[in-house]
């Protein structure tokens, strides 16, 4: 959960220490939504607008107290967009460079809520959900790329070509707005994510309501006009009903989400890999992981055993209470999505069946990956660790060597050298190992423009060899 507030006002000398004292408590109330990061972006109303943006890893107490964000909200008397955010991390690391807004050529936004799955949508591969709703609007616009908004949203962004403020949100983010009009005409618009807390501030700060603050109806688009202040709404279609399946990003606990690549796209993928919709492989436990607490199910994550390279295996609303009484499951092929890296991960169906010594025999000759890879293609002319075990795989380590799992989990116990975030035993293809020899993720990759040197970006190069 993130809060969004902000005004746009065309009062311009009228009392600017006033709105400002407005903005700032705004931000202050909405940290109750999110603590992690608070940024803002101010319009001004020069006839080509210039746009200004700051952000910072900092609750909003102490944001409001950087000269930067002071120097912002002392050009009231100009201003005439201001929108805020307070951040509450979900995905993405809590820095700087993960704090909202974001800002592409032509536009510049802030969002609440989490898509389910974002890599789809247009304009490049961007690690956050939040940066890639602003890039697909960016390229495509609001119209052309909301359908395939799968998740809860409600945004606020500036669209520089059009000289408008938007907003929009879906059923599963409130977003309320209201005005305050003089009678010379001139008149502010408030907005924000609560109803409740506009009222409370504006009150506190003597702003009577012309239209007191109301939800916005869902799929409606709501554009104001810099210039003039004018509002216009306009309904847009929302993400249709899509097929449901086991797959990436599921709602945990119930054991189903949207399937992440057509079933055409993931019969062909499958089939590269020797797989079809159905099939039962043996997958060895890696880690379980939970969204929620209190939740009796969560993310299961493995590799398939006998694959002629490493493929990681999910199955979500796996139970937590079978954790730990096996080490290998058998499970039934239910889907397929593929990595930002390019990586496939296999989906399972969670009621998966433990494998016992016995039943492993069962699978010996049975060998799983790239149709045409053969064990003797890969590369094992590769230094590697003496002290590795004598069976499993190897994955890519610091200086360019091969390392075990074992080795990988020891390296990577203290997570990202940059954002401190854990790094997962499933995470060995999205890794960077710097000339330090230390681990960063494949977010902080991204910030450095590293992502070129990501462990193994794609299929069949780069695969790691299997010791015999």
């Amino acid at each position: 959960m993130c809060g969004i507030v902000g005004i746009a006002s065309n009062e311009g000398s009228y009392f600017p220490d006033h709105r400002r004292k407005l903005v700032r408590e705004l931000l202050y109330s909405d940290m109750l939504r999110g603590a992690d990061s608070t940024g803002m972006f101010t319009v001004n109303d020069a006839e080509h607008a210039q746009v200004q943006l700051y952000k910072r890893a900092y609750p909003a107490p102490d944001f409001l107290e950087l000269t930067v964000a002071k120097r912002l909200l002392n050009n009231m008397t100009t201003n005439r967009l201001v929108v805020g955010h307070n951040r509450h991390a979900t995905i993405g690391g809590v820095n700087d460079y993960y704090a909202h807004p974001f800002e592409f050529e032509n536009v510049v936004g802030v969002h609440n809520g989490t898509l389910d799955r974002h890599q789809h949508l247009p304009g490049g591969i961007h690690t956050s959900d939040s940066q890639q709703i602003f890039a697909a609007i960016n390229e495509v616009g609001i119209k052309d790329c909301v359908e395939d908004f799968e998740g809860a949203f409600a945004l606020v962004w500036y669209d520089k070509k059009e000289d408008t403020l938007n907003l929009l949100r879906n059923k599963e983010r409130p977003l309320s707005i209201g005005t305050v009009e003089n009678a010379d005409n001139t008149k502010t618009i408030i907005f924000g994510s609560e109803s409740k807390m506009l009222d409370w501030v504006a009150d506190r700060n003597l702003f009577y309501w012309t239209n007191e603050p109301a939800d916005i109806p869902i799929g409606a688009w709501i554009k104001i006009n810099r210039k003039t202040l004018d509002i216009e709404r306009e309904d847009i279609q929302l993400a249709r009903p899509k097929a449901v399946g086991y797959g990436f990003h599921s709602t945990v606990g119930k054991g189903t989400s949207k399937v992440v690549e057509s079933p055409v796209t993931q019969k062909e993928k499958l089939a590269e890999l020797g797989l079809e919709i159905g099939d039962k492989i043996p997958v060895q436990f890696l880690n379980f992981q939970k969204k929620r607490k209190e939740s009796k199910h969560g993310l299961f994550r493995g590799t398939i055993i006998n694959a002629n390279h490493l493929i990681v295996v999910e199955a979500h609303g796996f139970q937590e209470d079978l954790v730990g009484t096996a080490e290998n499951w058998e499970g039934t092929v239910s889907g397929l999505h593929t990595s930002q890296t390019g990586a496939r991960v296999v989906h399972v169906h969670a009621t998966m069946e433990p494998l016992t010594a016995e039943d492993l025999e069962k699978w010996e000759s049975w060998v799983c990956g790239i149709a045409g890879l053969e064990e003797d293609d890969l590369d094992t002319d590769v230094p590697f660790d003496e002290a590795d075990e004598p069976t499993g795989f190897q994955v890519r380590g610091p200086h360019n060597s091969w390392i075990s799992m074992s080795k990988f989990k020891q390296l990577t116990k203290d997570g990202c050298a940059h954002c401190m975030d854990p790094i997962y035993s499933y995470e060995v293809d999205d890794v960077v190992w710097d000339d330090n020899g230390e681990v960063l993720c494949y977010s902080c990759a991204k910030i450095f423009n590293l992502t070129d040197e990501v462990g193994t970006a794609s299929y069949p190069s780069l695969q790691k060899p299997r010791l015999n």
